[in-house]
């Protein structure tokens, strides 16, 4: 995130524009939304939270509903970036969202002499204020790149001030009484942007999105005493299938911890091992930075979305792979990553990379190890992912084992660990995180012990990996990996929620996914048949 230009910049005051709120995935989530829009009579398209009321009423999908929390998300984090870069203690409160969609209208007459907005209206130039109000501002953020397509803030003679082209996550700050104009794109292109208008004023805050905060939370409990079901019967049901609790709290010397065997088989590890090492990115969950923790391993990983974007069955030659992969780890000089997150598996997945028997085996084993969390510690609210990453970190010299580094520091997973031994759950930690679990893939390699720390990030009590194990604990847990002296380790590392708004969507969509792939096959292998 950085600003382009600040209101000196822009001959205004208020004007800002600044590059990196929102992230591809974020925009693309955002326009899988307007798929039903209202049509304004300046010809542009809106979608707003009076509209998505309307619609989770109709069709209450799992998906549909995360893709509007996952909105409302954005629009508050958009609303905390205006409140502090306008440096004022006056409150900016919520007046009216919208998806704002301009393109080329089919009536030449639209639009001829008046001055498209960011709002949808169109209004003509006299009509514009002479002053700012100091009680209303907007911010508009841009959802995709479109040529001939830029903002334009104008001067009191309706000439252009400044111009600038749009793209995902660009956002432009202005009172929300400013002169400004929209290019409409031609030749079929179409310009979307997320718009958010605000007032300092508590009684003009938007009551459809209150409406519709009310109606998810309805919604969440419909879901949840549908589907809810004794923790005891389900852990009996873990049992009768070999898991077994090898250590609880007490002998990992803390509160909410347990080590699990038997959530995995051994030919289960081997694919998703394979799976992490086939597509798995260097730094991959670490902005592409090889080596997050120590220069002595490579760290490659393998995210859901990642891999819904391939489906090409794991292949046999791919078992026992032995060649080692060249991305130094973001932790470590020492250490080769290789990682997938579920985001990154979709996109391999639609793109034709792996074959659905990787993604339904990383699918149904993140979800047996998010079940056993939920109901080892008997939650009585559901626990949702919030991310999961597939991931293998190897060592770069196998002769080199007297290293002191960590394969990955001591840390908490929801707080900063502070130098006094406190963790404090402040930005930028992932303070939506409440519980975090490890499987592990393969015990073949030296050191790698995960361990629990003191808050001087001592050793409190360390746990060697090995297939079908299951680490669970409270997301503050203070925990580090040792170093990898020799060979690989992988895990499928998740990280999960109580707060259904941080839900993982693409867990969601990689599930949709996985069922429109296998009935395609289905379809085929019956033709091939005939």
């Amino acid at each position: 995130m950085h600003i382009i230009a600040k209101s000196g910049d822009l001959n205004r005051e208020e004007r800002f524009v600044i590059d990196g709120l929102l992230k591809e995935n974020q925009c693309t989530e955002t326009l899988n939304l307007i798929q039903d829009v209202i049509v304004l009579p300046s010809g542009a398209y809106e979608f707003n939270f009076k509209l998505s009321q309307k619609k989770l009423l109709e069709n209450p999908s799992e998906e549909f509903e995360t893709l509007l929390r996952h909105l409302i998300r954005a629009v508050e984090y958009i609303q905390h970036y205006a409140q502090v870069y306008r440096n004022s203690e006056i409150t900016l409160f919520i007046k009216k969202t919208s998806i704002i969609c301009w393109k080329d209208v089919e009536d030449p007459d639209i639009n001829q002499d008046c001055y498209p907005q960011e709002d949808g209206s169109c209004i003509q130039f006299n009509d514009f204020p002479d002053s700012l109000h100091p009680d209303y501002f907007t911010t508009v953020t841009y959802l995709n790149a479109v040529e001939n397509g830029d903002f334009q803030f104008l001067n009191e003679n309706g000439d252009v001030d400044s111009s600038f082209g749009v793209k995902c996550g660009r956002t432009v700050g202005f009172n929300s009484a400013d002169r400004l104009r929209v290019k409409v794109p031609r030749k079929g292109a179409q310009r979307c942007a997320l718009v958010v208008r605000y007032s300092t004023h508590m009684e003009d805050i938007e009551v459809d999105l209150h409406e519709l905060l009310r109606l998810l939370h309805q919604v969440d409990e419909l879901r949840y005493n549908q589907t809810k079901e004794d923790a005891a019967v389900v852990l009996k049901r873990f049992e009768d299938k070999g898991v077994k609790v090898i250590k609880t709290a007490e002998d990992l010397k803390g509160e909410e911890r347990f080590a699990a065997e038997g959530l995995a088989t051994d030919e289960q590890c081997e694919i998703l091992r394979n799976v992490a090492l086939e597509l798995g990115r260097a730094g991959d969950g670490y902005s592409g930075v090889r080596s997050p923790h120590t220069t002595n391993e490579i760290f490659v990983g393998v995210t859901l979305e990642h891999f819904r974007k391939s489906l090409t069955v794991v292949p046999a030659s791919y078992f026992g792979l032995t060649t080692k992969p060249t991305f130094i780890s973001p932790h470590t000089k020492n250490e080769l990553l290789h990682g997938i997150s579920v985001y990154k598996a979709n996109k391999l997945l639609l793109d034709g990379y792996v074959q659905s028997y990787g993604l339904r085996m990383l699918l149904e084993r993140s979800e047996e190890a998010r079940l056993f969390v939920e109901k080892y510690f008997n939650l009585t609210k559901p626990l949702f992912f919030e991310y999961t990453h597939l991931v293998c970190r190897t060592a770069i010299n196998d002769s080199n084992t007297d290293r002191q580094d960590l394969s990955h520091p001591v840390h908490g997973d929801n707080c900063i660990l502070q130098p006094d031994g406190t963790c404090t759950h402040d930005f930028p930690a992932f303070t939506q995180r409440h519980y975090s679990a490890l499987l592990y893939l393969n015990s073949d390699f030296e050191g790698g012990e995960f361990f629990f720390a003191h808050p001087n990030k001592t050793e409190q009590v360390s746990i060697h990996p090995k297939c079908g194990l299951l680490v669970g604990f409270n997301a503050s847990s203070l925990h580090g990996v040792k170093a990898v002296l020799k060979g690989q380790r992988c895990a499928l590392a998740m990280w999960y929620t109580l707060n259904p708004t941080f839900k993982e969507i693409t867990h969601i969509q990689a599930r949709k996914l996985l069922e429109e792939k296998e009935a395609q096959e289905k379809l085929e292998k019956e033709h091939d048949e005939l």
